[in-house]
């Protein structure tokens, strides 16, 4: 069991990170937005991972699980937040506002995902 647990952080994880990092790329063509994506993700997984060994006290397959499952998720919420954003650059808005009404319109269920994961 714990060599799939091994193989789960050592391996896949560092395929899906790379993965998801050239598909953002490739979305935004922007490092900017994959290097968010990526912050977000591992600040995510560190705190999931943190979190699961003081109530578990281990690790386990399942936890070895979570953190591409976390990076999936986030990944999503940063793709639907920098699309939310650039419709409404494109729509005329300056910086601040655009985020202030990406922020009110689909913050919130980004927010929601993020906390139910």
């Amino acid at each position: 069991m714990y060599e799939e647990v091994g193989r789960a952080l050592r391996v896949l994880f560092p395929i899906g990170l790379t993965v998801i990092c050239l598909t953002v790329y490739a979305l935004f063509h922007r490092l900017s937005v994959v290097v968010m994506t990526a912050v977000i993700g591992l600040v995510a997984i560190i705190w999931a991972i943190a979190a699961a060994s003081v109530v578990f006290g281990k690790l386990s397959i399942l936890v070895a699980a979570a953190p591409l499952v976390i990076l999936v998720i986030s990944t999503s919420d940063v793709v639907h937040l920098a699309t939310a954003y650039r419709i409404e650059l494109g729509r005329g808005l300056d910086r601040e506002d655009a985020l202030r009404k990406v922020m009110r319109e689909v913050g919130g269920a980004c927010l929601l995902t993020s906390v139910t994961t």
